[in-house]
């Protein structure tokens, strides 16, 4: 059941940055992926580290942030993270079959910024 209160009407998606980090019992450094949601019109801000970029991890932390919003924005801004995007196309992205499948779920559309543009994500915000 998708989460019907309107948190804001954009959220920004970031695929972080590698950071290492490490466990007392593994006794080895592994690369943490940060994953970091922003809410466009409150500035509320989600980061959540997973070991990897990959569809399943980014599902699962868009949907903490979301509960973690009270809500699910109408559009969901993307930053061309293959997680999400299966082609980027400049006018026609073909978004992830898993990633779609949650966007419908919660009744959010998926817009990805363009290849090397950065500042796409606060056109929208």
């Amino acid at each position: 059941m998708g989460i019907a209160a309107s948190a804001s009407s954009t959220a920004a998606l970031r695929r972080g940055c590698r950071r290492r980090c490490a466990r007392r019992t593994w006794r080895e450094i592994r690369q943490a992926q940060v994953f970091v949601a922003v809410l466009g019109a409150s500035s509320l801000t989600y980061a959540e580290a997973t070991w990897t970029q990959k569809t399943g991890d980014w599902v699962v932390a868009q949907s903490n942030a979301l509960q973690a919003f009270g809500g699910a924005p109408q559009l969901s801004v993307v930053d061309n993270a293959k997680a999400t995007i299966a082609k980027a196309l400049i006018y026609e992205p073909a978004v992830q079959r898993t990633y779609a499948e949650f966007c419908d779920h919660y009744g959010m559309a998926a817009l990805n910024t363009r290849v090397r543009r950065p500042k796409d994500c606060l056109l929208y915000t």
